[in-house]
């Protein structure tokens, strides 16, 4: 293998290394925010089943 083709691959495995650390933060920050939105669905799931077991009978206030 030539040396000019060696440099190449060098460089080349360098960027993807690059891009694989930066996909990697990426998928970091998206689990975070999803992990965050999954609590909040959860917290309001918790605050609608409280809701409907205070007032099982009332009629919700658009009908």
């Amino acid at each position: 293998m030539t040396q000019d083709k060696f440099e190449s691959l060098e460089t080349h495995l360098a960027h993807l290394d690059k891009t694989v650390d930066e996909l990697s933060d990426v998928v970091n920050k998206q689990q975070t925010q999803i992990n965050r939105l999954i609590r909040i669905v959860e917290i309001l799931s918790e605050s609608e089943q409280q809701d409907a077991e205070i007032s099982p009978d009332k009629v919700p206030p658009h009908w």
